[in-house]
């Protein structure tokens, strides 16, 4: 069952794109470094997991 669209939230957000890997499958994907909301269509509380970065 899909959410109903009035219980969807979109979000504005700035970071950096960077990519993650699952060195057992070998697998890539893209995800979003230090994001920051910029914007929000409701006004409700936002939680998002921030990921540190590791120095290369």
């Amino acid at each position: 069952m899909s959410p109903s669209p009035s219980a969807l939230t979109q979000l504005l957000c700035d970071g950096r794109i960077g990519i993650t890997q699952d060195g057992q499958t070998q697998q890539t994907w893209p995800v979003l470094v230090s994001p920051t909301i910029i914007e929000t269509t409701r006004r409700t509380h936002v939680t998002y997991q921030s990921v540190q970065e590791m120095p290369e």
